[in-house]
């Protein structure tokens, strides 16, 4: 059985300003406006990552960057796409 993994780097672009620590708490569902081009999370994946990310749908943006399925699986690839874009945010993917 061949083990598959999946890369997909995303930047994450925040407008708040500030940080504050908040308790773990629960994902609310919201109305999305659409989630980034090219991502395969699920709503819900998107809105968790959000949070763990201490962002929310209303002030954090993520952009898709590089998959491996789609830009290729060397060094170079991912290079060429991320280029240097920051921060950066890495979902790996196994089994999926």
């Amino acid at each position: 059985m061949a083990t598959v993994v999946m890369v997909i780097i995303l930047c994450v672009v925040s407008t708040t300003v500030g940080t504050e620590a908040r308790p773990a708490q629960q994902v609310r569902f919201r109305h999305l406006q659409g989630l980034p081009d090219g991502t395969s999370l699920s709503a819900s994946e998107y809105e968790a990552l959000l949070g763990l990310l201490g962002g929310s749908r209303d002030t954090t943006r993520l952009t898709s960057l590089y998959r491996t399925s789609v830009h290729g699986t060397t060094y170079g690839d991912l290079l060429d796409n991320v280029d240097d874009a920051k921060p950066l945010v890495f979902v790996v993917r196994k089994d999926n």
